[in-house]
């Protein structure tokens, strides 16, 4: 009842006012302008084919839920919407307070959801401790996923571990085992923050990020509170998988403060560049795509399975532009891993500043991407469908 019987939405530059001194102010997202109309009976026949000449598109349909979150979802905001009235040409009135239509008769004005929101008194804290326990809550409750996150590297250890000691011999006191260690925690914060930055791509497909976007604070922070989750469930993964290598006695001998930071830093890491990833795709399916090109290059050339120093020329120099390989010489420097031939590639000190540089930087692009006009615009008719 309070959004009317039907939403009329037209889609053109301009011809909006006559349509507004029938109907009243409607909401504008970009070319697209939905009024509310309150007549039940109300047919496209009932308008004048003058008034729809302007447009491109002309959809005559009943509101559904999504309509209600983006009608009212503003209603008690303050600052930083950009108000329009069709009857003076798309001149902006300013910040002002909306009224929701269930509380008033008064039209709704137009709302350009384009223009920027500031940062409302909410406190962001509350906001990033519920999406972080919703990812975990999620993650543990898919108890298969935990255990491939197990079963993969701890199969990587005993095939892979075991055929190549068998090849080449021990190749050090902790053996070419020991060495693979720290790779397979690598591997498993690498998997584990890539995949859990998937739960982007599935709330714009299921409609979650409609509660989002509808939130009084910058969409940066959208980023910045899923960043967070997904590395958090890659260090869920990793820390199981620990447990089992140091039962094992893979880690004996490991520098526990470094390996926590060497844990941490990693885990961020995976996750800006499985948020870098979301942000720019639209489908699931493309996601996945963009996954396996891209995190199966990033393992293989980490020196998680070999020593880079090793490596031919051209593969050295792909992997020293690797991020992901300072992650894990940072876990080879906690784990001991230091006797030759497995012996850390780099610096602790430059495996920081890469790791931390790039993770800064990775977020940085992934917030401008996901803040900017092109991919709010795409979200706003996600929700609107």
């Amino acid at each position: 009842a309070g959004l009317g019987a039907h939403l009329l939405a037209v889609s053109g530059a301009g011809g909006t006012a006559a349509l507004a001194a029938r109907f009243g102010a409607g909401l504008v997202d970009g070319e697209t302008t939905v009024f509310r109309v309150a007549d039940p009976a109300f047919t496209l026949a009932d308008l004048a084919p003058a008034l729809l000449a302007p447009f491109r598109a002309v959809q005559l349909r009943r509101p559904e839920l999504g309509d209600v979150h983006l009608w009212l979802g503003h209603a008690d905001a303050t600052a930083g919407i950009a108000m329009e009235d069709p009857g003076t040409g798309g001149r902006a009135l300013g910040a002002a307070r909306l009224a929701s239509p269930f509380a008033s008769t008064s039209p709704v004005p137009q709302v350009d959801f384009r223009a920027q929101r500031s940062e409302h008194a909410a406190p962001l804290a509350v906001a990033f401790a519920a999406i972080i326990v919703r990812d975990l809550r999620r993650t543990w409750r898919q108890r298969g996923r935990l255990l491939s996150a197990l079963v993969r590297p701890l199969l990587w250890l005993v095939v892979i571990g075991g055929g190549v000691e068998g090849l080449i011999g021990r190749g050090g006191q902790a053996g070419y085992r020991g060495f693979l260690a720290p790779g397979l925690l690598a591997m498993a914060l690498l998997f584990g923050g890539m995949f859990a930055s998937l739960s982007l791509v599935l709330d714009k497909e299921s409609g979650v990020l409609r509660m989002l976007l509808l939130a009084p604070f910058n969409h940066a922070w959208i980023v910045l509170a899923r960043l967070l989750s997904s590395a958090a469930v890659g260090l869920l993964q990793a820390t199981l998988l620990l447990a089992v290598l140091a039962a094992c006695g893979y880690l004996g001998g490991c520098d526990v403060a470094l390996l926590a930071v060497g844990l941490v830093a990693t885990a961020l890491a995976a996750a800006a560049m499985g948020m870098l990833l979301a942000v720019w795709v639209r489908s699931l399916e493309n996601f996945s795509v963009m996954v396996n090109v891209v995190i199966f290059p990033l393992f293989f050339l980490s020196g998680a399975l070999y020593p880079v120093q090793g490596l031919p020329p051209a593969l050295r120099w792909a992997a020293q532009l690797n991020p992901f390989s300072y992650g894990v010489d940072l876990l080879k420097h906690a784990t001991g891993s230091l006797v030759p031939p497995f012996a850390p590639d780099f610096s602790v000190a430059g495996d920081l500043a890469v790791l931390a540089g790039f993770t800064v930087a990775a977020t940085a692009l992934a917030c401008w991407r996901f803040s900017s006009r092109g991919t709010i615009a795409a979200l706003a008719r996600l929700v609107a469908r």
